[in-house]
């Protein structure tokens, strides 16, 4: 949205290369953001689709008809591919695992993620607040726009707007290898109110794509073009529903014959009035068709029989199994339900695509929580032992959805074979349990193991005052040769 009372005409306080890089980022966040608005509309069941203007009446085109498909293609799979924590099994995480909890990275990446899927992209901001705490926040390619160098692949500037509900700026950051720049409105129009001269040599921002190629660089959405026709269809669909159900669905009568004087119509009635009357006789499902003038006939009446919506049923199951099939789905996520249920087994391959892709997207996204953790080393300390990096991994939530009975059941077959460990951390995730579980836990075995002992040393101490030998041997008296 264009901000009607921003004043366009950039700082004096600027440099002609900063001013250009404004401009340039500007215009980056306008085409994306209009350019994202429809994947957002299909990801929130906002979506109107386009009518074609035969079957719909007019005034029926914009009755507000909402598919919600492109959320549960978005969400199933970002509910695969969740983001857990930084880990160094075989060196030091340098305090990473303090930063993911105290800035609710967790969540925040749920958000990173799901941007990601939606529009292909999603950024990451590293920085420090006025306190001197680590700030961690995930922004939308609707209010952030870099710019990447096209030899070293890395980021050189980037843009960041604040904006209020009407879609105004209020605020604007440029983001520059060596220095931060804080725009805010001022008079109605953007003033320079902070320079941080932090000198880091990169930007604090990371860019993170689903699956880039060399025609989509910026990454790719997971609502293609096939599923966003898919939906369209069904929203056309689902209107032609509603109109049907408005007009076709109640039984319509007929009174041949008859005078409709009979029925209350007269022909000094507006339409409106006949219209309401209408709604009277049998739920306006009435229609009267008077005799001929040398008729002598009685009046009958005829009913149509209402037509059913078998129709459009099908045609909602037929792109249900569109969308299932280019989602890569199962068809049950959509609405296709069978009277039987599928067994384990079957459900366990139909979901064995899900769980290839999770794996597949968990090994891309690797390399962008890298950088991350990267850029809260050098915000944090100054500088960053690339050494040190190099033995840190991120951990990933399981991509397969097993049964808390089933996890624990491979659990205990890996350990009975000496596999893994019985109070291995490794051993722990695989059965389910979460960090606080997993703390609580070994707290308890700690406590346990101590009482243990001290339980020893009583019965040890209760022994020796009963053995005769030991109370000869205490009770020995030790000359001063013997010593």
């Amino acid at each position: 949205m264009i901000d009607p009372v921003l004043d366009e005409t950039l700082p004096d306080e600027l440099s002609d290369a900063e001013a250009r890089t404004i401009g340039e980022l500007r215009e980056k966040v306008r085409y994306y953001a209009a350019k994202n608005e429809k994947k957002l509309a299909l990801y929130e069941g906002e979506f109107v689709a386009d009518q074609i203007g035969i079957a719909v009446p007019p005034m029926l085109k914009d009755w507000p008809v909402r598919i919600g498909w492109g959320g549960t293609v978005v969400n199933t799979n970002a509910a695969r591919s969740r983001f857990l924590d930084f880990q160094a099994p075989a060196g030091d995480l340098q305090g990473l695992d303090k930063v993911v909890a105290t800035t609710r990275l967790r969540t925040k990446s749920d958000r990173v993620m799901e941007n990601a899927l939606v529009v292909g992209t999603s950024f990451v901001v590293v920085g420090k607040n006025k306190a001197g705490r680590m700030v961690i926040e995930s922004k939308s390619p609707s209010v952030m726009a870099v710019r990447e160098n096209y030899w070293t692949g890395q980021l050189d500037a980037a843009l960041l707007q604040v904006r209020n509900d009407k879609g105004w700026t209020l605020a604007e950051t440029l983001y520059l290898p060596n220095e931060t720049i804080t725009l805010e409105r001022r008079d109605r129009r953007l003033t320079v109110t902070h320079r941080d001269r932090h000198q880091r040599g990169e930007v604090p921002v990371e860019q993170f794509k689903h699956r880039p190629n060399d025609s989509h660089p910026n990454g790719r959405s997971l609502i293609t073009a096939p599923i966003e026709y898919t939906i369209s269809a069904a929203a056309r669909t689902m209107l032609g529903l509603e109109v049907h159900r408005e007009f076709f669905s109640g039984p319509m009568r007929a009174a041949i014959g008859a005078d409709p004087e009979q029925f209350g119509v007269t022909e000094d009635m507006t339409e409106d009035e006949k219209y309401r009357l209408g709604w009277s006789l049998v739920m306006g499902r009435m229609n009267i068709v008077p005799p001929a003038e040398d008729s002598t006939a009685n009046p009958t009446m005829h009913e149509f029989k209402p037509s059913p919506p078998t129709s459009y049923i099908d045609i909602m199951k037929y792109l249900s199994l569109m969308v299932a099939s280019d989602s890569g789905l199962p068809a049950s996520y959509f609405g296709i339900m069978t009277d039987n249920p599928a067994s384990s087994d079957s459900i366990k391959a139909l979901e064995s695509q899900i769980e290839q892709r999770a794996i597949e997207r968990m090994r891309e996204m690797d390399w962008h929580w890298i950088n991350v953790a990267r850029k809260i080393l050098l915000w944090r300390d100054g500088t960053v032992d690339e050494n040190k990096l190099a033995d840190i991994h991120v951990e990933w939530a399981s991509p397969s959805t097993p049964t808390p009975s089933a996890a624990a059941d491979a659990g205990m077959k890996l350990v009975a074979a000496n596999i893994l460990p019985a109070d291995s951390k490794v051993t722990y995730d695989r059965i389910g349990l979460s960090d606080i579980e997993q703390k609580q836990l070994i707290e308890d075995k700690r406590r346990a193991s101590l009482t243990q002992i001290l339980s020893g040393l009583d019965q040890a101490a209760a022994t020796a005052s009963t053995d005769l030998q030991v109370h000869n041997l205490a009770s020995r008296r030790v000359d001063d040769d013997d010593a």
